[in-house]
């Protein structure tokens, strides 16, 4: 996840960067103003920001307002002492509002709803020029040194990548290997009958023996996410 903190005082881009940091994230990028965050060339990239609503230049409302257009899937956590503006700071990607000084375990949980809102919207790059959303997946399948991505809408999208690749890359999304040329998309799982998975529209693929107890174990996972989020 790429993390961007834009506050123009230092002490809080710092704090906030220490608890990123320590739960485990590093692609942190800080921004001192709203100006600059606008101009840099990571912006698009950015799945979260932490931005505060009080700054010269450009306020954070005035950011949110550029950011609902321009890049909707950059989830927005205000960080804010002036509770009196945040009538004006509700929009559709903002998910929270943490009052400063910021916690950690604030940040944490601003983290962990954007790692799980993020799923759905999150672009997967099957080439340099094709992306599609996690949402659009229905799952995949191995086709020796290809892939063959099964979409929600019946398409079907090949790409030359090892399934295996495609299991690291996709694991944090809420994806499920549930044999050696299977993967399936655990927003659109519902059980397992006689080692076949039933997927939603009556998909059914074989689920083998070793990724039995994986399967259960991942399900039982994304619940319980879904529950505290």
């Amino acid at each position: 996840m790429k993390i961007g903190i834009c506050d123009d005082l230092i002490s809080e881009q710092e704090l906030i960067k220490k608890y990123c940091n320590h739960l485990g994230y590093d692609q942190i990028y800080t921004y001192q103003s709203g100006k600059e965050l606008l101009n840099a060339k990571e912006l698009p990239d950015l799945n979260l920001l932490f931005l505060d609503i009080e700054m010269e230049e450009k306020t954070g409302i005035e950011v949110k307002n550029v950011l609902e257009i321009e890049h909707p899937a950059t989830f927005i956590v205000f960080c804010t002492t002036h509770r009196e503006s945040m009538p004006d700071a509700f929009g559709r990607n903002v998910i929270n509002f943490i009052s400063k000084p910021c916690s950690e375990r604030a940040v944490e949980q601003s983290i962990n709803r954007a790692a799980y809102l993020g799923r759905d919207f999150y672009r997967v790059r099957l080439d340099e020029k094709k992306t599609v959303l996690c949402k659009d997946i229905l799952y995949l399948h191995s086709e020796q040194k290809y892939t063959i991505f099964y979409m929600t809408d019946g398409q079907t999208i090949t790409v030359r990548k090892p399934i295996k690749e495609w299991k690291t890359d996709l694991a944090p999304l809420g994806f499920c290997l549930i044999s050696r040329s299977s993967i399936i998309n655990m927003k659109y799982y519902r059980k397992t009958e006689k080692r076949q998975a039933l997927l939603t529209g009556n998909v059914t693929l074989p689920v083998s023996r070793t990724c039995l107890s994986k399967l259960a174990e991942a399900y039982d996972a994304y619940i319980l996410e879904f529950m505290h989020t």
